[in-house]
């Protein structure tokens, strides 16, 4: 199976105000596996997608299998980077109702 994206995203947490995302869970996309799983920074990521890894959404199906979301993206609005997977003009970070931990 060829890759999704260099990392996959599988849960985050949000600030108290549920506007920006402090920390991430990724794992490495293997390809044909969700490889080595990873807690980082919401700047982390930022500074990662703005230097050209590509990370992709991923869901626990109801077989236990994982499946592809959406590819996320950097999209600065007022000044502001947001992590978004579709640039609907809201100043909140949006990754598809991602599991919160």
């Amino acid at each position: 199976m060829p890759k999704w994206a260099d990392y996959l995203i599988y849960g985050v947490q949000f600030n108290q105000q549920h506007t920006h995302i402090n920390r991430l869970r990724i794992a490495v996309d293997n390809g044909d596996s969700v490889g080595q799983t990873s807690e980082h920074t919401r700047q982390d990521i930022v500074a990662a997608i703005q230097s050209g890894t590509t990370f992709v959404t991923i869901y626990k199906n109801a077989q236990g299998n994982w499946d592809k979301g959406k590819q996320v993206y950097v999209i600065r609005l007022n000044g502001t980077d947001y992590l978004k997977t579709v640039n609907d003009n809201k100043l909140v970070d949006n990754l598809d109702n991602l599991p919160e931990f």
